[in-house]
C-alpha cells in the first residue's frame, strides 16, 4: 500500500521539528497481521536488520505507518505512526507548522557498547551512564535537558531503558536505550493523557521486542 505527499512533512519532537523534505511514495508494509476489530488491524513490524520489532494498531480508525527513506539527523532508521484522521487533516491542511502528535522509534548508531545479555552489573550501569551522555551530547534531538525530572530507570523486554518527559508543541515520553552497537528512542507524543497516541504508546511498548 502506497501514499503521496503533496507537501514537506513536520514530524515534532518537543519544540524541535524533525523536518522531512520533498518526500513522495512513503510505502507501508506489513510483516504479520491479525484483525482487532473495530480499533483497526493490528500490525506488527519485524526489523531484522536493527534488531527491534512493536506492534500498533493500522487502519481508518487508528494509526498509518511512514517510513522515510532518507536518514535525517544522523537518524538510521525511523517508524512514524500518526493517527490516521489528524494525518489526512494535516495533509489537506495548509498549516505545516504543526504536525499531529504520534508514536516516534527511530534507530541510531552507538559505537563501544557491547551486548547486554552477557553483561555485568557493573557493565550494566556503565553503559546506562555513557546513554546519559550521548542523550546529552545529542540533546538537539532528546532534548535530555529539557527533562521535567530525572529519567527512571525502566526495563523493556528485559532491556533496561531511560525514560523521562518533556513538554513543547506536545507532551512527551521519552525511551532511550542501547543494545547491540544501537541506540533506540521510543518517543510518544500527546495533549492529555486521553489522547489516542498516548494510550496506543503504552500499548506499543508492551509489544516491544529486541531481537
Amino acid at each position: 500500500m502506497q501514499t503521496k505527499l503533496s507537501k514537506h512533512t513536520l514530524i515534532g519532537i518537543g519544540a524541535a521539528l524533525v523536518v522531512l523534505t520533498a518526500v513522495v511514495g512513503y510505502v507501508f508494509y506489513t510483516q504479520n497481521t491479525t484483525q482487532t476489530g473495530a480499533g483497526g488491524t493490528e500490525r506488527t513490524v519485524v526489523d531484522d536488520t536493527y534488531g527491534i520489532s512493536f506492534s500498533f494498531p493500522e487502519g481508518e480508525d487508528a494509526f498509518t505507518l511512514i517510513e522515510p527513506p532518507v536518514n535525517q539527523a544522523g537518524i538510521q532508521k525511523s517508524y512514524i505512526l500518526l493517527p490516521t484522521k489528524a494525518y489526512i487533516d494535516y495533509q489537506q491542511s495548509d498549516n505545516i507548522a504543526e504536525a499531529p502528535a504520534g508514536i516516534n522509534v527511530f534507530i541510531l548508531t552507538m559505537e563501544e557498547e557491547g551486548n547486554i545479555e552477557n553483561a555485568t552489573t557493573a557493565e550494566r550501569a556503565d553503559r546506562m551512564t555513557r546513554l546519559k551522555d550521548w542523550a546529552m551530547r545529542f540533546d538537539g534531538l532528546t532534548q535530555y535537558s529539557q527533562k521535567k525530572a530525572e529519567p527512571e530507570e525502566i526495563e523493556i523486554d528485559g532491556l533496561k531503558t531511560l525514560k523521562y518527559q518533556t513538554e513543547g508543541l506536545y507532551q512527551q515520553t521519552i525511551y532511550l536505550a542501547t543494545y547491540k552497537d544501537n541506540v533506540y528512542m521510543l518517543v510518544g507524543q500527546y495533549t492529555e493523557q486521553s489522547d489516542i497516541t498516548y494510550t496506543t504508546f503504552e500499548q506499543l511498548l508492551k509489544t516491544i521486542s529486541f531481537n
